[in-house]
């Protein structure tokens, strides 16, 4: 735009030094010509800047670690005359910071041209290097005239966010993370509540009222002369839950966010293996006190990482391993714990679960082989 300014100027004086020098109709005519383009040109630049409209065609959507994110822009131009050239101002920025560090955010700038009456469709884009939240705002809209002389600003508050998911786990680890999902299946049934499961019979009892025909045990109900009915196992695994604890730790900026984006990798390659066996599990975290979540579809995944990712890292007193011990019973289950860091106090919510079932750990300072989860034994430190 400056370059067209100075252009502008250029002209004006060029105009003024002819009126000096030229003493004939031609200084008039070129006054005349300069006066009605410039005024031209700005009733050209209002009428756009009253017309001109711009939204995202999403205004929640995802993207992936490492990866970049394209959002679509749509521009709208109600008025009968062409738009040949607009600028749209973004800002964006991760939710999560300061006031101080969201003055630093990124600003970016997409330019487009549209149609008499019509719409067009342009997209932005920009790279994701770390799991978070981010807010895309669209904060003033420029519309300028054929010569691209004036310009017209006009305020947006038009606001997309992007959930930043972990990086994809390639085919290899997603095979070795649903093999380790699928450790000792076939051992854990509750010993103490019967399920659906015909490949395990959990107990043989009389026919009640209301049970079920195909449940019935025909010969066993033969030989006693009465009817005798299959209660069928409940798979463990349907309950599997994974405790996520996000503790605070003095350590450099770059090494936490580092630490953070592995952890949240882990977790990501855990789910989706979860996932994949066809039923869900629960999922608890601290967010405004203890959060249960149940994950079954990857609708769930996304609102659970927008979630967790909000969570500001807390002190052991807030440690949701101690909730979660505090609101479940004794009894044989599945639970993998998550957390940022293999301290003492990872070491002590384990052993604290372990009371309570199987412990599995995901903790990127663990050393573990391909990150994949390791089963908890007792004076493993």
């Amino acid at each position: 735009m400056f370059l067209h300014i100075f252009v502008y100027l250029v002209l004006a004086i060029l105009v003024f030094v002819g009126n000096v020098f030229i003493d004939t109709y031609l200084a008039f005519v070129i006054d005349t010509v300069f006066i009605v383009l410039s005024i031209v040109s700005f009733i050209i630049a209002v009428i756009l800047r009253f017309g001109i409209d711009a939204e995202f065609s999403e205004e929640n959507t995802v993207a992936y670690r490492r990866e970049k994110c394209v959002i679509g822009i749509v521009i709208t131009n109600k008025s009968p005359i062409p738009l040949t050239f607009c600028k749209i101002r973004f800002r964006i920025r991760n939710i999560n910071k300061s006031k101080k560090e969201r003055r630093k955010s990124v600003k970016r700038k997409l330019v487009a041209m549209c149609p008499p009456k019509g719409r067009t469709v342009r997209e932005i884009t920009f790279k994701c290097p770390h799991c978070e939240v981010i807010n895309v705002e669209m904060t003033r809209i420029y519309a300028f005239d054929f010569l691209r002389i004036f310009r017209i600003g006009k305020r947006l508050k038009k606001t997309a966010t992007v959930v930043v998911l972990p990086k994809l786990p390639d085919s290899s680890a997603m095979e070795k993370m649903s093999a380790s999902v699928g450790e000792e299946e076939a051992s854990l049934y509750s010993s103490t509540k019967a399920g659906n499961d015909p490949t395990e019979i959990f107990a043989i009892r009389g026919y009640v009222g209301g049970d079920k025909i195909r449940n019935i045990h025909w010969k066993l109900s033969s030989k006693k002369a009465e009817l005798m009915v299959k209660d069928y196992g409940l798979p463990l695994t349907d309950n599997d839950t994974l405790i996520i604890d996000i503790f605070d730790a003095k350590v450099k900026r770059k090494i936490k966010r580092n630490v953070m984006d592995r952890l949240f990798d882990m977790i990501y390659s855990l789910v989706c293996a979860m996932t994949k066996r066809g039923f869900g599990f629960n999922v608890c975290y601290m967010k405004d006190g203890f959060t249960v979540k149940r994950i079954e579809t990857q609708n769930d995944i996304n609102s659970m990482f927008a979630d967790i990712y909000t969570i500001k890292p807390y002190t052991e007193k807030n440690s949701c391993a101690a909730a979660y011990y505090a609101h479940h019973e004794k009894e044989k289950m599945r639970i993998f714990y998550a957390a940022p860091f293999y301290d003492k106090n990872a070491v002590r919510n384990m052993l604290l679960l372990s009371e309570i079932g199987i412990v599995y750990y995901l903790i990127p300072k663990a050393g573990t082989a391909d990150d994949m989860p390791v089963k908890f034994r007792i004076g493993e430190e």
